[in-house]
């Protein structure tokens, strides 16, 4: 009989390696490890769920599992927890059960700065706006004069597409690597993110409600929590906040600053963003709750500059970062290499397992 056990568990058992080029054994059962007990699993009883093969202690462990699969198989995607969907792949033997959920880490350090605020790596919606009614047709106006500000309504209107790449910092030891980081989208919602790194190359493909990653020549379905971190990225963008002016699943309004500034908010997919804007209707910041490596989720204003012509659009091609009015260096873009109107490319389809 499995009976929950409310608890934030944190079990260390060796380091495990991959059974084959697609899949990492989980060898102990994860529905029991779930309830809160390390029992390890038997090859008669197993599943096969994105990068991982998952063992049970016992059928009626299996079942639990087939029922539910999206609360007892590893969450993120089996992604480190502190460092977020997208990151490094974490190791199932440093894992932590917080909230019934089963998370996995990259490395010791990951796991005990995870433990000392679980909530703060998590993301949470953004809560639903309820902006007045003065509130939401001052926001149009706004949205109007950005446009505006951007190239006008003609000048989007020819867009179908936009690529960019910039010069990422990222963490390695006691300093800052880099990584390129290539961003681009269709105004139809396709995604795609290419990252390098050495030898490593990450691609995501968004497309609709899923998507699939690929990653060192091996093909996933997307995770949920993957594509949803691909869609904060670009809801960090004014391109793409203003481009979704009609959809119908975004809202926009006006709000004001202490200084009298003109502040455009938008919520969709459960992420607020805020623009502010110049008095010419320029976009000079973004501000949204972002994930920070050392912090987790808190709140970042990105400065933008370095305002370029690309076609006919005016686009701020340099971004500065404050995590909680600290610099964020890991979250700093330097967009170059911009490119309109290529059509993106059709994913792989995800290899049955």
């Amino acid at each position: 009989m499995l009976l929950p056990i409310a608890l934030l568990g944190t079990l260390a058992v060796p380091a495990l390696g991959p059974a084959t080029p697609q899949s990492i054994v989980v060898t102990y059962d994860p529905v029991e490890a779930c309830f809160g007990r390390h029992v390890e699993g038997s090859g008669e009883w197993t599943r096969t769920r994105g990068r991982f093969e998952y063992r049970f202690a016992s059928e009626e462990a299996l079942g639990i599992f087939d029922a539910e699969p999206a609360r007892y198989a590893v969450q993120l995607g089996g992604a480190c927890a502190r460092m977020g969907p997208l990151s490094v792949i974490g190791d199932p033997g440093r894992y932590t059960v917080y909230r019934g959920r089963l998370y996995f880490f990259g490395s010791d350090g990951c796991r005990s700065r995870f433990l000392e605020r679980p909530a703060a790596y998590l993301w949470s919606p953004d809560p639903k706006p309820s902006p007045s009614a003065e509130a939401v047709r001052a926001g149009r106006l706004l949205v109007t004069k950005a446009l505006a500000a951007m190239g006008g309504k003609e000048a989007f209107g020819q867009l179908r597409s936009l690529s960019w790449t910039n010069g990422e910092s990222w963490m390695e030891g006691e300093g800052l690597g880099r990584s390129e980081h290539t961003l681009r989208f269709d105004f139809a919602g396709s995604i795609d993110i290419l990252r390098t790194a050495g030898d490593w190359k990450q691609t995501v493909h968004v497309r609709g409600d899923g998507g699939v990653l690929v990653e060192d020549g091996e093909v996933y379905a997307l995770d949920p929590s993957e594509r949803l971190a691909a869609l904060r990225e670009l809801h960090g963008e004014p391109v793409w906040i203003l481009a979704r002016r009609n959809d119908p699943a975004f809202r926009f309004w006006a709000e004001s600053t202490p200084g009298g500034a003109d502040v455009l908010a938008c919520h969709g997919a459960g992420i607020t963003t805020r623009l502010e804007l110049d008095a010419e209707g320029g976009v000079v910041a973004v501000l949204q709750r972002r994930r920070d490596p050392s912090m987790g989720f808190t709140e970042v204003r990105t400065e933008l500059t370095g305002a370029t012509r690309v076609g006919a659009l005016l686009l701020a091609l340099e971004r500065r970062a404050t995590a909680s009015g600290r610099p964020a260096e890991t979250l700093r873009r330097n967009w170059v290499n911009v490119r309109q109107n290529e059509p993106l490319p059709i994913p792989p389809e995800v290899p049955a397992r």
